[in-house]
């Protein structure tokens, strides 16, 4: 939805898309409220840049107004509050985070606009988890993608305030208090009629968009209202709000402390009710009372977190995580558990000393195990912001507590903040206390916990001893020793090194995972000399292991190893991975593509020494056969021959393996066209001119290779020519006569693929300036247009019309693409082994029997791909992407009618 309102004018998105956003939000498929709610802060965001926003409607607009679409500042408010109290776990969760991105991109908009005005911002918050695991996740090779600055558009100052109290106030803090609302309004203005059908009850009206329309305005003027009052700061002059000194309950019974207008949270809380629905009205209030409380513990905990509430709001905040602390849903306090620790970050330290250790201390005692479960996790941040004296007290009446508790999962997230809670003291003179390094540690008989020796026994042992006999201790410790380490510092490794050495004897892939994956963080901290002693071996266990997440962990920290144990260590470590590589150790190629990343740094490192490993494991690299491999090989290819030009004997080694790849198989022919038009374009980029560049030895290889008979050669080929001719014409240099040969014969090639690289060879060679070269690398072969009856057909892609269904064994109907070998064909009839594929995994084979007439020319053992158009007529590509690579073959084409 997003993308479409781009094409939409902000009048007509207001007139006719918004409307349907009740729809969407009332859709009893939950899959649709979960994707609606996961876009609507993007959908809100874009309303609000492009549309003014209105706060009371008094028919009084100034003329650019008029022509401007407009929008009621809770238009949004009751559609989030539906979202978020639906009782499906996504749904509310999606709508959460749409909300505190609204927040989020409001904080930097008028953090902007306050760096303009040449005034402080606050300052980041700290990390939310004070300690962070080195490694990413394996399979995540690509940074993470930020977000561009939002757009701001019309989402002026004044606006921006505005909707940010709307969201603090009639969200986050009315969907704590539908209680309270329901208790005070009463007979007054009861929510919904017990009469009334469950259509009825579902039925809402958002407090409309306002436009130029009276409808409109009217629509807007009748179901709008106030909303709770959050306690502002830093509004603009221009919309004055009055601050609630101290608000509490009796905020919200004593009209004094808001007043009431023609759009109110009345009509909100309104709509609230109507939108959800229950058969008994009673449990129904009950249900959604504490579905709100427990969606506001959540909500304040979120945007606590990100920072994007000021410090007003955030103390406001405090009093309701008091109240739900002291809530008889248990669920409502495992969620005041969480916000407790969010907001300690965030608040001063006076609110922390005062109001939440005592809300901390009452749910460590909590008689619900999930709650005390959960408040641990509250624990590293709320003792960072404690003085001392107080944060020692209050890390071991907690810990103490809870690693005895009679609950396994208690004790279990006791242990697993441990190491969290030692960083907790990384600013404390005396450093952590004792106790807390006992409890990571473990006793010295638990020697065989942390080997995991220990043999498993059906013995239900005391809380205290369970805690320290824990199976899952082993994998805590490995997971936290880099931030432990850290904490203590070089000096103190003495005291963890016993416990490390425990650990890299433990036999469990996670503990290894762990290990391999802090080795470097743990190495810059303790030095040379105690990383040779107890961390090289460690490495090596890892790297020559059979576990392929833990050999690519210790590749990931090659690079930290290297520099911190000097030459010599460093040299070996390398060796060592050459070696593996030679041996097909590395069987993923994910492993293979982070040692080409990380060769290129060594230089630096290592010296000279490392010229022979770079120049081993670059021609390895080259016959990979792995597709991204070879290409990160043939991008470094240039620079690693830089390196080597000092020793020629390692650079004649290098091109010799570079020339070998002409007399291998045609995917190895496709890499050497790689290699040879990466070398030209790094020598044009470094200054030479193009006709010094290409040489006579380069130019006769690629004329050679021009004549290949497979087609995905002379595609690389024509890649390479293309990217030749762009640089001559750049440079008004006139194309050498063997370059326009094969210029010509590649641009009357029969493949499409083919001749897409390739200039018009009249304007090029008639010496005209102005050419046109096609992409290399995102090129989209076009749909061909349909041939005669009987006639080949070569494409690479293929449409999907509707498909006869063939009588045969396995049906086409379905599947418009289809690998097949050619078993034995003739002209009479053809016998083919099917194989149907989904893109490029193979799902289900049969065998297709069917007496199809066919063109002479298919040979036994040729492989391609069959397509069938709307017309019956199939078609075989026997030259895209052949099965064999030992083997070349020639193009095929088969036609069938």
């Amino acid at each position: 939805m997003p993308r479409l309102l781009q094409e939409v004018p902000p009048q007509e998105a207001v007139e006719y898309v918004l409307p349907l956003f009740r729809e969407l939000v009332l859709d009893p498929d939950d899959t649709v409220q979960e994707e609606f709610s996961r876009s609507l802060g993007d959908v809100m965001w874009w309303f609000l840049t492009h549309c003014r926003v209105v706060v009371e409607d008094n028919g009084e607009t100034d003329g650019n107004a008029s022509l401007q679409a407009q929008i009621h500042h809770q238009t949004f408010t009751p559609l989030f509050g539906t979202l978020i109290l639906s009782s499906n776990g996504s749904v509310s969760e999606t709508a959460r985070l749409s909300i505190t991105t609204v927040l989020e991109r409001i904080k930097t908009a008028d953090d902007k606009d306050t760096l303009a005005r040449g005034d402080h911002v606050r300052p980041p918050l700290p990390p939310e988890n004070l300690w962070k695991a080195p490694a990413q996740d394996y399979a995540m090779d690509d940074p993470e993608i930020q977000e561009e600055e939002p757009e701001i558009g019309l989402f002026g100052p004044v606006e921006r305030t505005k909707i940010k109290q709307e969201i603090l106030a009639a969200i986050v803090v009315a969907l704590g208090r539908l209680d309270l609302r329901w208790e005070d309004e009463g007979s007054e203005k009861p929510l919904a009629n017990t009469g009334h059908n469950v259509d009825k009850r579902r039925s809402f009206s958002t407090p409309s968009s306002t436009s130029s329309t009276p409808s409109t305005s009217n629509s807007a003027h009748s179901s709008s209202g106030s909303s709770p009052t959050v306690p502002p700061a830093g509004v603009s002059s221009s919309s004055p709000v009055e601050p609630s000194p101290s608000p509490d309950r009796a905020a919200l019974k004593d009209p004094s402390h808001h007043q009431p207008s023609s759009h109110g949270s009345d009509a909100y809380q309104l709509n609230l009710g109507n939108m959800m629905h229950e058969e008994d009205e009673d449990i129904y209030y009950d249900e959604q009372a504490t579905n709100g409380r427990w969606s506001t513990m959540r909500l304040i905990a979120a945007v606590a977190a990100n920072g994007t509430a000021d410090l007003t709001t955030e103390v406001y905040f405090i009093k309701d995580v008091d109240r739900s602390v002291q809530d008889p849903v248990y669920w409502v306090r495992r969620e005041a558990a969480f916000a407790i620790g969010a907001l300690a970050r965030v608040v001063p330290i006076d609110f922390v000393l005062k109001d939440l250790v005592p809300m901390f201390e009452r749910l460590v005692g909590d008689p619900h195990p999930d709650v005390r479960q959960n408040i641990l996790f509250s624990l590293p941040p709320l003792v960072q912001r404690l003085p001392l004296e107080v944060r020692r007290k209050v890390t071991f009446d907690t810990l103490t507590a809870l690693s005895e508790d009679p609950e396994i999962t208690v004790r279990e997230s006791a242990l697993d903040t441990l190491s969290e809670t030692i960083y907790a003291f990384a600013n404390d003179p005396q450093g952590p206390p004792e106790f807390l390094l006992h409890m990571y540690l473990g006793r010295k008989e638990d020697k065989i916990v942390r080997n995991g020796t220990r043999l498993i026994t059906f013995e239900i042992p005391p809380p205290l001893e369970a805690f320290y006999l824990d199976t899952k201790r082993p994998l805590t410790l490995a997971f936290g020793f880099p931030a432990v380490t850290l904490t203590l510092g070089k000096e103190r490794w003495e005291e963890l090194r016993e416990a490390y050495l425990d650990l890299a004897a433990n036999r469990m892939n996670d503990v290894k995972r762990s290990l391999a994956a802090g080795m470097g963080e743990i190495a810059k901290i303790i030095g040379a000399d105690n990383t040779r002693r107890d961390l090289v071996q460690v490495w090596w266990n890892s790297i020559n292991g059979k576990d392929s997440i833990t050999r690519l962990r210790a590749i990931e920290n090659i690079e930290a190893l290297t520099g911190v144990v000097g030459k010599e260590t460093g040299l070996s470590l390398w060796e060592g991975v050459a070696k593996n590589w030679e041996d097909k150790i590395f069987r993923v190629w994910r492993e293979r593509k982070i040692i080409l990343q990380e060769l290129l740094k060594m230089p630096d490192l290592l010296g000279s020494e490392i010229l022979p490993v770079i120049g081993i494991i670059e021609a390895q690299a080259l016959l990979d056969a792995e597709q991204g491999v070879r290409d990160i090989a043939v991008e470094n290819l240039p620079k690693i021959l830089g390196l080597l030009s000092p020793q020629q004997d390692l650079l004649d080694g290098l091109n010799g393996a570079i020339n070998q790849l002409l007399s291998s198989t045609f995917r190895r022919r496709m890499t050497f066209a790689a290699c040879q038009r990466s070398i030209f374009l790094a020598s044009v980029d470094g200054g030479q001119k193009p006709s010094v560049a290409l040489t006579d030895d380069m130019l006769r290889v690629i004329f050679e290779l021009s004549q290949d008979s497979v087609t995905d050669v002379k595609i690389s080929v024509a890649r390479f020519v293309g990217s030749v001719c762009d640089k001559f014409v750049r440079e008004s240099e006139s194309v050498p006569d063997l370059l326009a040969e094969i210029i010509q014969r590649l641009s009357q090639d029969s493949s499409l693929s083919v001749r897409s690289f390739i200039p018009d060879p009249a304007t090029l060679l008639g010496g005209q300036q102005s050419v046109t070269f096609p992409s290399s690398s995102e090129f989209v072969e076009p749909t061909a247009t349909l041939p005669a009856p009987g006639a080949p057909i070569r494409s690479r892609h293929f449409s999907k019309p509707p498909l006869p269904r063939l009588n045969s064994s396995v049906s086409a109907v379905d599947h418009s693409s289809i690998d097949v070998h050619l078993t034995n064909a003739s002209a009479n009839g053809v016998g083919m082994a099917v194989e149907r594929v989904y893109g490029d995994s193979s799902v289900a084979s049969a065998d297709l029997d069917s007496q199809v007439p066919m063109q002479a020319g298919g040979t036994t053992g040729d492989t391609g791909r069959m397509s069938l158009d709307n017309r019956g007529h199939l078609a075989f590509n026997a030259h895209t992407y052949p099965s064999d690579d030992a083997m070349d073959i020639d193009n095929n084409t088969v036609g069938a009618s």
